[in-house]
């Protein structure tokens, strides 16, 4: 459990929002359900290949206080940076902390 003063990062966590488009096709839009404080910490990256593009992809955990209600299927916004959930873990199951693993794309 980090300290406080580690959480230093002011991220917004977002939701996945299904909507249809006025030509009826399905679109994903996001919503901010919550602001908080967090721990950002790279925990390495790779630069797989998109077509003809080179992009970065970086890995980072976050550590925020536990809030329920959060999901892999979510994202957070830190300033324009955009960082994709894979994994949501209370480590001790004493809603504490949350551990989350995340992806970021660039390039």
């Amino acid at each position: 459990m980090p300290p406080a003063g580690k959480l230093t990062k002011r991220i917004s966590l977002q939701q996945p929002t299904d909507t249809v488009d006025s030509y009826g096709q399905p679109t994903r839009g996001w919503t901010t359900y919550a602001t908080v404080w967090a721990q950002i910490v790279p925990t390495g990256g790779s630069e797989p290949s998109v077509g003809d593009e080179q992009q970065q992809e970086r890995v980072h955990r976050i550590i925020i206080r536990y809030t329920a209600g959060i999901y892999s299927t979510h994202r957070a916004l830190y300033g324009s940076r955009v960082l994709n959930f894979q994994s949501v873990v209370d480590p001790d199951e004493r809603h504490e902390w949350l551990e989350i693993e995340a992806t970021e794309r660039t390039g």
